[in-house]
């Protein structure tokens, strides 16, 4: 009878989970000193794991410098943490994480969010305080389920017109950002209860916000 399957995978991997940690491992220095060499990764320093998949990841304080694109691959995560981390740029594979609900880059030297940041449909909070983002990507309107954003202490001269999409939100902070004016769209965010503005000197309101 011929083998139906030619090319049987002799090694199936039980744990692909762990794969994308030791791959992230890899291309990281900075995660070679956080995660000690010839230990499990279920052992791994601020690795949450539910049964055989990681859960939360807590990296904040690491001198994490590039995030490799392995972390898409962590399907079940709920909550990233990279506060303080030296990153200025996200993977497209961010996006991938379907499941996550809290992204905190706190102190991040970010420029820009990839457009792939639209695709965390079950993002609740989002945390990118006295990083070094100069704009919000027109897909942070797709961020549907969003109900935190925290800006405060950023570079942004300019909120697109997209931020009036967020009917979820409810808290939104951006103190000291050198915003010179909101949208009209501004004014559709009707669940919004909780908004701070403090140091923003120069801001005006739109017709409509």
């Amino acid at each position: 009878n011929p083998n139906p399957n030619p090319n049987p995978n002799p090694n199936p991997n039980p744990n692909p989970n762990q794969d994308a940690l030791r791959a992230m491992r890899a291309a990281s220095p900075a995660l070679q000193e956080w995660w000690p060499d010839g230990e499990s990764p279920r052992s791994w320093k601020g690795v949450t794991w539910s049964d055989d998949r990681v859960q939360k990841l807590d990296l904040k304080g690491s001198k994490l410098e590039v995030l490799a694109p392995q972390i898409g691959q962590l399907q079940a995560l709920t909550k990233l943490d990279l506060d303080g981390c030296p990153l200025k740029e996200l993977p497209p594979e961010i996006g991938q994480l379907k499941a996550l609900i809290s992204l905190e880059l706190r102190g991040c030297p970010l420029k820009e969010l990839p457009p792939e940041i639209g695709q965390l449909q079950a993002l609740t909070g989002l945390s990118l305080s006295n990083s070094g983002l100069k704009r919000l990507p027109p897909e942070i309107g797709q961020l549907l389920a969003l109900t935190d954003l925290g800006l405060r202490d950023c570079p942004l001269r300019e909120m697109p017109p997209e931020i009036g999409q967020l009917k979820a939100l409810t808290d939104l902070r951006l103190n000291r950002c050198p915003l010179k004016e909101l949208p009209p769209e501004f004014g559709q965010l009707l669940a919004l209860t909780d908004l701070e503005l403090k140091g923003c000197e120069q801001l005006t309101l739109a017709p409509g916000a």
